[in-house]
């Protein structure tokens, strides 16, 4: 490159790389300048359709899409694409009329006779719009293109049934998703820790499971309480079960013998958060710990935890510890930045209806076969879930890493200052020269010796100095170049 255009391209390469490092980090983040990932599917009244379209046509009730709009209309659609909107009641109310005009033997159809597939984005319509969505046969939500059944609540909103035991109520848009992000998230069963605090026990967990041939699965992970909190840090990025009783800020736990112990919920909180780790806690009274034995010497362990842990996402880990004698609500909330807070509470049923008398009766037997099976087989029956979650997007940012421990945009900030480097290559080179001087043969007996030996200080060179030294040997090397006089020509 002659000498004029050196000295406009190393200013020119200079300012751009003081603009670059100085961006925020996320926006030099590798995954998004590589990803090829297409934006969030439609969730309007397009997947709606789509997911109507997928229903057996052998089924005997007809279906309808619909989608509610921002300006409070009610779109519907029929497999065929015909569209009609409903701005009134009486426009609402002729709907089915208009796309599906009439049914096998020529009888008209009305809502009671329909199915209806929901967009997505209409379970945050609002209860002033849902409410007027008359009742239907069956009410079906189009989620990524999969089918769940939504049933209405008092409070004009809608309840999904993702499993027989696990619902979820849309409320919130924010917080549905990342509830719904986080109970469709895979579990690794490799990396899920089942703990049993009890005094006496080692201080530190294993960095990973040991396999427990006698069960079949992996073994109990016994930890003193006093340094559970501590302990986390041993297991990042992985799931801990921790069997307790939530009383207020603290947590209580039973062992085998003595008395209960205590454990501070904020610490051990805040010590998972550290480790990025998954921390679901199983509400139970009394909350024996696995492992044990009780009275009748029986082992004690968590009812249908062992086949929980095997399951494949975090909806049938629930469903599978609901047991078909419960069914949990869950729900959603932020705790901090990086975490969210998932509960799972019982349903209590109510004996008003048939179908609520035999859900009432079904948990009812329920509680009474789990006391028994308490005390005789020692099986510890959750209440409750409560759980402190890597959050979606502090998840997907670790997926992205490279290396887990630097952040996703550390490649990214090394590739430029090695490019940079080379701009400053000279400079850089006659710096490294007098910090680790070039080696002499005469100094070492075998050729072989001489080789690794400039080997090892050319790569610590080209991996470690010169991304370091990138920016200042840059700009050295562009002052040399500008205030580099010309030398005067010789005379003739």
């Amino acid at each position: 490159m002659p000498p004029a255009s050196r000295r406009s391209f190393l200013p020119a390469l200079i300012l751009a790389a003081s603009v670059t490092l100085s961006a925020p980090v996320h926006a030099l983040s590798w995954p998004a300048w590589l990803s090829l990932e297409q934006p969030t599917a439609n969730a309007g009244l397009g997947s709606a359709t789509a997911a109507l379209r997928t229903l057996p046509a052998s089924d005997a009730a007809p279906a309808l899409a619909a989608h509610a709009t921002p300006e409070g209309h009610w779109l519907f659609t029929n497999a065929a694409g015909e569209t009609f909107t409903a701005g009134t009641p009486a426009e609402l109310k002729r709907a089915p009329s208009v796309l599906v005009p009439e049914a096998a033997g020529g009888i008209k159809l009305d809502y009671g006779s329909l199915r209806l597939v929901l967009s997505r984005d209409s379970l945050f319509a609002g209860p002033s719009v849902l409410k007027d969505l008359p009742a239907t046969q069956s009410l079906l939500v189009a989620l990524d293109g999969i089918l769940v059944e939504a049933s209405r609540t008092p409070r004009n909103t809608l309840t999904l049934t993702l499993r027989p035991g696990v619902t979820l109520e849309a409320i919130s848009k924010e917080t549905f998703l990342e509830a719904l992000a986080q109970l469709r998230r895979p579990l690794d069963a490799a990396r899920m820790r089942i703990l049993s605090a009890v005094p006496g026990s080692p201080r530190t967990l294993p960095s990973s499971p040991k396999f427990d041939a006698a069960q079949n699965g992996a073994a109990i992970d016994a930890i003193e309480p006093d340094h559970l909190a501590a302990a986390l840090s041993g297991i990042p990025r992985q799931t801990a079960i921790l069997t307790a009783r939530l009383d207020g800020a603290n947590l209580a736990v039973l062992p085998a013998s003595g008395p209960e112990r205590t454990i501070q919920l904020s610490a051990l909180t805040a010590a998972a958060s550290a480790a990025d780790v998954d921390l679901l806690i199983l509400h139970a009274d009394p909350p024996r710990q696995p492992g044990g034995r009780n009275w009748l010497w029986q082992r004690i362990q968590v009812s249908g935890l062992d086949h929980a842990t095997k399951r494949g996402t975090l909806a049938d880990f629930l469903d599978q510890l609901a047991g078909g004698h419960t069914v949990y609500a869950v729900s959603a909330a932020p705790e901090g930045e990086t975490r969210t807070r998932l509960t799972a509470q019982p349903i209590a049923a109510s004996p008003t209806t048939q179908q609520g008398m035999t859900d009432w009766l079904k948990q009812a037997a329920g509680a009474v076969t789990g006391v028994v099976t308490q005390q005789v087989t020692g099986a510890v029956q959750p209440a409750s879930i409560h759980a402190s979650l890597v959050s979606a997007a502090r998840r997907q940012t670790l997926s992205h890493r490279l290396i887990p421990a630097l952040p996703a945009s550390a490649p990214v900030f090394y590739a430029l200052a090695a490019l940079l480097g080379l701009a400053g290559y000279p400079v850089a080179k006659r710096w490294w020269r007098k910090i680790w001087p070039m080696e002499s043969r005469a100094d070492y007996p075998k050729a072989s010796g001489y080789l690794a030996a400039r080997l090892i200080r050319a790569a610590a060179f080209l991996a470690i100095f010169l991304p370091l030294a990138a920016l200042p040997a840059l700009v050295f090397r562009a002052l040399e170049l500008v205030f580099r006089r010309k030398k005067p020509a010789p005379a003739a």
